[in-house]
């Protein structure tokens, strides 16, 4: 009788010592949770991200060349691309020779009215008509102009939409330039930690794709207001949105290793 008491004193001692230990991990894994989510994070990740231009088309029509490929680079004035314009081209020829009779005409009535042998409606007439082939013709030089589709700025052929052959519709995109040289990070910080940043301030960055490097960004922008919740609330606990603010950090890329789309990650001082 004695031995079982014994056993079953052994048991509750095993249990109450189990019951307090699950209890004690909940207790640490409670206060961790709390301390993750309200605490401030030392290290956010983000993307490297860079300047895009879209090099759009002014004048529908056939593609007669595409002059560059993905990953060339370009200046600022270089050709992309050329329209299909033999018909404009010989518009030209005809506004060119109606600009030129207008011209003439003008003159040798000016010549006359100035000799008094003619009346002012007569001049104001061959002026109008002046007018109006200068403006036809000026159109079709600029269709013409068009027709040629030149690099805005300069950078790195980052995408291309079209072939050779291919017809396209007024605006739309035949490439996309990237400014290699013009690169941020792009963060999405939670309000618990987005005091740790301001305009100016230099912050450590480490970039997964150039391991052996540490940039020293340059916080540039925040966000006024957030941009979206990072953790939905929970109602029945009457939890709140824990909302996130853009934070852009600029990098220096004089060494061109930095490419747009690369994981980024930024360490802050607790």
């Amino acid at each position: 009788m004695k031995k079982a008491g014994i056993i079953v004193g052994a048991f509750f001692v095993i249990l109450i010592a189990a019951v307090s230990g699950f209890l004690l991990l909940n207790f640490n894994r409670s206060s961790q949770a709390v301390s993750d989510f309200s605490g401030e994070p030392l290290q956010i990740t983000g993307n490297v991200e860079a300047t895009e231009t879209d090099v759009n088309v002014k004048i529908p029509g056939r593609v007669a060349s595409i002059n560059v490929e993905e990953g060339q680079e370009v200046t600022a004035g270089q050709t992309i691309a050329v329209m299909e314009a033999e018909n404009i081209e010989a518009k030209s020829n005809q506004v060119k020779a109606v600009l030129d009779l207008a011209k003439v005409t003008y003159n040798r009535l000016s010549q006359l009215y100035n000799e008094g042998v003619l009346p002012q409606q007569k001049l104001d007439m061959a002026r109008a008509d002046l007018r109006q082939a200068q403006a036809g013709y000026d159109e079709v030089m600029s269709y013409i102009n068009d027709s040629t589709v030149k690099a805005p700025v300069a950078g790195v052929i980052t995408s291309k939409s079209v072939e050779r052959g291919e017809m396209v519709s007024s605006g739309m995109p035949l490439v996309t330039i990237t400014n290699m040289q013009d690169v941020w990070v792009n963060l999405k910080v939670r309000e618990s930690a987005i005091n740790q940043y301001r305009v100016g301030v230099k912050v450590p960055v480490q970039v997964i794709g150039v391991p052996h490097k540490i940039y020293n960004g340059e916080v540039t922008f925040i966000a006024a207001k957030p941009s979206y919740a990072t953790e939905r609330a929970i109602q029945e606990k009457g939890e709140k949105d824990m909302v996130a603010f853009q934070v852009k950090i600029k990098l220096d890329n004089s060494d061109n290793l930095l490419r747009p789309g690369m994981t980024a990650e930024v360490n802050l001082k607790p």
